[in-house]
């Protein structure tokens, strides 16, 4: 993924804004820090192969593909209006939520996991 860098910063700049995203969102809905957030869209750093596929499956993207090639190559699945809802939703709910959908989660998982036991 030598060439990924430049393609990635672009790609997950816009992605982000169509969705009105910023760094600090981004990271919050991907698990990972604003500032890696910030410096893949300023280039200084590359995603992992792990930040990348947590990214795809967020925006419901291939993020592998999206990581090597430009923007304009992705229009078709990023403007997909069932997949743009779809993440839209999930921004929206957690928006709404002020953050109580994360405990939710975290609360049932733990009941499914001692249940389970």
């Amino acid at each position: 993924m030598a060439n990924s860098a430049p393609y990635w910063a672009d790609n997950v700049s816009r992605l982000a804004g169509m969705h009105g995203l910023n760094s600090e969102q981004l990271a919050q809905y991907v698990g990972l820090t604003p500032q890696t957030i910030s410096m893949w869209r300023s280039g200084k750093r590359r995603p992992s192969t792990d930040a990348l596929l947590a990214v795809g499956r967020f925006f419901e993207i291939d993020a592998l593909g999206f990581a090597t090639h430009p923007f304009k190559e992705h229009l078709r699945a990023v403007g997909d209006p069932k997949r743009f809802e779809s993440v839209e939703q999930k921004i929206r709910g957690e928006k709404a939520l002020g953050g109580v959908g994360k405990v939710i989660d975290h609360i049932q998982a733990q009941r499914a996991k001692r249940d389970s036991a």
